[in-house]
């Protein structure tokens, strides 16, 4: 049975192509993204993909460009599937990236399904894909980079036809300005700032107003002196023809932190005349920081391969070839690596017992990685030893490998007892692990640490058996390590003998800085179960404390973006309609208010702040004149109203957000008791943030001037979600709304 993997973020081409295929017996595996796309061709290769253009996290053409690059999906048909205005533009690009079709929406179903097979049969025919044009990552950073901008340029161009297919051009522009990453720059032939995208807030900290409509000299301070001349140098180029490469600027920001971005440029022509250019600006400081990050690991991991005691070798998981081996691995065997490389554990019948090798690759198959693991072995010269083993599987170049650390214990195996052997695989543990493992005396004094405590402090296990142990902590640490034993103690002497605590401690290292670290302490009990000693791990949590600091800027950017994307869409509603100025600051203000009261967590109060604040933005698909009509509407203009709750979802629900902005807008309107619109909804089948909307709505909209009537009053409005608690209205939300307005003594603003 064939499969078709589609890329659809919007869902516009699922629905029409689901039912089409799945009738031909076709199994579809919708994905919302490119790169969820590859990630999901990889793990199980379809027969044919189909994908959209213009996708959030990874595009389309990225997604082909990286399809086509890859020797196991190339081969496989990829289709776009689009709905765009100029089609030979894309049709040429998506074919220079190696696509084997680009089809335009909408299409006949029967001639749709006739393009997608004869895109298997050329695929069968031909036995090879499709090969992109394009081999150099760069240069195809710099032709997207070029498309996207060349786009962006007509969109400008023909921004008054945009504006009357509001629906169509704004998603586009939004995509790739509004909602980019990058930073769009617009430079006109004077060298004057014309425009830049929101997102250089959260990249550089300015706001785009710091820019629009100021030269470059006059906005010199964001770059180091070294980046301004090779800006200027670059712009200077691109006026006289000349084609620019990828260049990386180093950006100082509005609270002085230095950042790196990778600028592309590319030129605005207007009637065969430079009217411009256009620059994108990705911010790359991160993967600067990750690629040093990695270079450095990969040093230390070269350190501790090259001059680990122990033998480690790396070997390919399918049939134990070696491909390298450290001294240690010499010292251990015999084996050089002239005589091991290229060559397999079999053939020099290194394994005393071939099932070990087996048991130990069904693990490694199984869980991805073994410790401790006891096998025999033998060397150079036939001697057998014991050997102790961790192992795990890594990939080199897409092909699984095991990587293997052997300890040799056969000293050790012939010259302890049982018991012996027992305690010395448990330090063997202790000693070997990542975290710090140590005892205390009942005096807390050391008697045990693990050698681990060089990696995290700095000293040696000798060292510190002399240390006090409070003193390793600072003094905020050292308190709260005091308060806690303490405590313990004293339900000790209760008879509460359950002590096992986890402390988040910050630890002293020799260096004199700190480490963040979570302690956790388990009593060591004697035959009376009494407390005769203190059992504690020490565990490094610096990398999470800095992912999780990491996770809350980001979500704080988040909020920002969306903050900033509601302020543009509120204003452009209550633009359109003179009558209802502020209504929708108000009607926010006032549920944010009720939500307040209700004592709803804050998260919701974003929520319904967010979404008063654009909660009629489906009326800019309503004509103006409706609007300010200042007669009673007809039935039929009624009902042209009554549909900007779905049009506001249908223009925010691809909106990320950490809110469900778009559900909330969709019901509004939506009454308790099943009475109101767009889908009758009714009871708990209606979001908290709608319901409170919608009592806030009512009030503002009763309590403000309309076009065809004067206002009510403050009072009438009450009366009415009064007379309607709990039918039509959550009675909590009217209850909390007359609290405010008869006790707070609050007022519209």
């Amino acid at each position: 049975m064939k499969k078709v993997l589609i890329a659809d973020h919007n869902g516009t081409c699922l629905p029409e192509l689901e039912g089409l295929l799945e009738e031909e017996g076709i199994v579809v595996v919708p994905t919302q993204n490119g790169r969820d796309a590859l990630a999901a061709a990889r793990r199980d290769p379809p027969d044919l993909i189909v994908t959209d253009t213009l996708m959030p996290v990874m595009d389309g053409f990225t997604l082909c460009w990286q399809w086509k690059s890859d020797d196991r999906l190339k081969k496989i048909p990829l289709v776009f599937y689009a709905d765009v205005t100029t089609a030979s533009r894309y049709e040429e690009f998506t074919r220079s990236l190696g696509a084997d079709r680009f089809i335009v929406k909408p299409q006949h179903p029967s001639l749709l399904l006739d393009m997608l097979q004869e895109a298997w049969r050329d695929r069968e025919g031909t036995h090879h894909g499709i090969s992109s044009s394009i081999d150099d990552e760069g240069e195809f950073l710099r032709r997207h980079n070029a498309f996207l901008t060349g786009t962006l340029a007509e969109n400008f161009r023909h921004l008054e036809q945009a504006q009357r297919h509001a629906e169509t051009a704004e998603e586009q522009y939004r995509l790739c300005f509004y909602n980019a990453n990058d930073v769009f720059v617009f430079i006109d032939n004077k060298f004057t700032v014309l425009s830049v995208s929101p997102s250089v807030e959260w990249r550089l900290g300015y706001r785009p107003d710091d820019f629009r409509g100021r030269s470059i000299a006059d906005v010199a301070h964001i770059l180091t002196p070294e980046s301004l001349q090779q800006a200027l140098s670059d712009i200077g180029m691109m006026f006289t023809g000349k084609r620019v490469p990828l260049s990386v600027y180093e950006f100082i920001t509005r609270e002085g932190e230095h950042r790196f971005g990778e600028v592309s440029g590319s030129l605005i022509m207007r009637d065969g005349e430079i009217d411009g250019i256009i620059c994108i600006i990705r911010d790359i400081t991160d993967r600067r920081r990750v690629e040093d990050a990695l270079t450095r690991s990969e040093e230390k991991f070269r350190k501790i391969f090259y001059t680990s005691p122990d033998a480690v070798s790396v070997s390919r998981l399918e049939d134990g070839m070696f491909v390298s081996i450290n001294p240690g691995f010499t010292r251990l065997t015999g084996y050089t690596e002239d005589d091991i490389i290229g060559v397999t554990s079999l053939a020099y019948n290194i394994w005393n017992d071939s099932d070990d090798r087996q048991r130990l690759v069904d693990a490694l198959v199984r869980d991805g990685s073994v410790s401790n693991f006891e096998a025999t072995f033998r060397i150079q010269g036939g001697a057998i030893r014991h050997g102790l083993m961790s192992v795990s599987v890594i990939n080199l170049d897409g092909v699984p490998h095991i990587l293997n650390i052997t300890r040799d214990i056969t000293d050790r195996k012939e010259a302890q007892d049982a018991l012996r052997e027992s305690e010395r695989k448990y330090r063997l543990l202790a000693d070997n692990a990542n975290d710090i493992i140590f005892v205390l005396d009942m005096e807390l004094n050391y008697t045990y640490i693990s050698p681990s405590v060089r990696s995290l402090r700095g000293y040696d296990p000798e060292e510190v058996l002399t240390q006090p142990v409070l003193e390793t902590l600072t003094p905020a640490s050292r308190q709260h390590a005091q308060e806690t034993l303490t405590d313990v103690m004293n339900l000790e002497r209760a008879g509460q003998r359950q002590f096992s605590r986890t402390l988040q401690l910050e630890t002293l290292k020799r260096d004199g800085t700190t480490v963040q670290t979570e302690v956790k302490l388990t009593f060591i009990r004697g035959k009376n179960q009494e407390p005769v000693g203190i059992l504690g791990v020490t565990r490094d949590i610096t990398e999470r404390i800095e992912a999780e600091e990491r996770l809350k800027d980001t979500l704080e950017l988040l909020r920002k973006a969306v903050g900033a994307t509601i302020q543009v869409l509120g204003t452009a509603v209550e633009s359109r309609d003179p009558y209802t100025a502020g209504h929708q600051r108000r009607v926010a203000d006032l549920a944010r208010a009720i939500a307040t009261e209700m004592g709803l967590p804050q998260e919701q109060i974003d929520a319904i702040r967010m979404a008063g604040a654009i909660h009629d933005i489906g009326k800019l698909s309503i004509p103006s004149e409706l609007l300010a009509k200042p007669t009673k509407l007809t039935d039929t203009e009624f009902s042209l109203i009554k549909q900007h709750p779905e049009k506001g979802y249908d223009m925010v629900k691809n909106v990320e957000s950490p809110w469900p902005l778009a559900e909330i807008i969709y019901q509004h309107h939506e009454r308790m008791d099943g009475s109101g619109y767009p889908r009758k909804l009714a009871g708990e089948e209606i979001l908290m943030e709608a319901r409170i909307l919608a009592v806030a709505d009512v009030v503002e909209a009763m309590a403000s001037h309309r076009p065809y009537r004067p206002t009510l009053g403050p009072e009438a409005a009450l009366d009415e979600i009064t007379s309607y608690r709990g039918t039509r209205y959550d009675a909590d939300a009217v209850d909390a709304c007359i609290r405010l307005f008869r006790i707070k003594g609050y007022e519209l603003g």
